[in-house]
């Protein structure tokens, strides 16, 4: 009689520790796995970087689309502004919805003054 009481003591005191260790694992923080903001930034910032480093006119709207839709996916969004001392060009315009922003600032002296700029990209899912 004494060894069954034991026994069921030990079962008890053994399900209450797997009982908390489970509940331990359970209150663990979730870990966010939507990749899809931070693939954009990474793909808008190479899109910059490497555009820039060509030499593309980012005043050029024809040649700055024809060139964002060899690098993107069809369903991506894009809107691109430039901005310099004077004013906003807005070059390519898009309805872009929770975008990400990206940008790259630039000196170019091709006309022997310097003109600073900034290109913002602004990235988004069509669906």
């Amino acid at each position: 009689m004494k060894k069954a009481f034991i026994h069921i003591v030990e079962i008890v005191v053994i399900s209450l520790v797997v009982f908390f260790v489970i509940l331990q694992f359970s209150v663990l923080p979730k870990i966010e796995k939507d990749w899809s903001r931070t693939k954009l930034v990474l793909q808008g910032n190479d899109i910059l970087f490497t555009l820039n480093k060509q030499g593309i006119d980012w005043s050029d709207s024809a040649k700055v689309k024809g060139e964002f839709s060899k690098l993107l996916r069809p369903n991506v969004a894009y809107d691109l502004k430039v901005i310099d001392q004077t004013s906003t060009t807005t070059v390519v315009s898009g309805s872009v919805q929770n975008p990400v922003r990206v940008s790259i600032f630039n000196a170019d002296n091709r006309t022997g003054t310097y003109r600073v700029y900034e290109v913002i990209l602004s990235l988004g899912y069509l669906f």
